[in-house]
């Protein structure tokens, strides 16, 4: 129970700071919506398309320092990834930007009864 309020938590908190930075670029997006012109280089990309790209969510995750104290920026470019997609504790400031919600989609499909309720989320907090 303790840990589906933790995941909770932490999906709430994703969502919140998305959202606040989602408002807080708004006005520096091109026209097209797909790019912010004011986020730093990426120090990960992931696509389906870029031969020199992450193929997977996780493994952009994976290539990030352990306990950082800088952003670590992963821009997730348009197309559908199912994955879990679980971001370990020692693994900090991790911001992750897609193209868009109509573009970029995360997917996962997890149920229960096959599975506890904590281990069908999509996207959540690992130990």
């Amino acid at each position: 129970m303790a840990k589906a309020v933790i995941i909770s938590c932490v999906v709430v908190v994703v969502v919140l700071a998305a959202i606040a930075f989602y408002f807080q670029h708004k006005n520096n997006s091109k026209p097209n919506g797909t790019t912010i012109s004011n986020i730093p280089n990426f120090n990960a990309i992931v696509s389906k398309n870029k031969p020199d790209a992450y193929n997977t969510i996780m493994d952009a995750i994976a290539s990030a320092p352990t306990y950082s104290e800088a952003k670590y920026f992963i821009h997730i470019e348009a197309g559908e990834y199912v994955e879990r997609v679980e971001v370990w504790s020692n693994k900090t400031n991790i911001v992750i930007v897609g193209d868009g919600e109509a573009t970029t989609k995360i997917s996962w499909s997890r149920r229960y009864p096959d599975f506890a309720t904590i281990d069908t989320a999509t996207v959540g907090k690992n130990n």
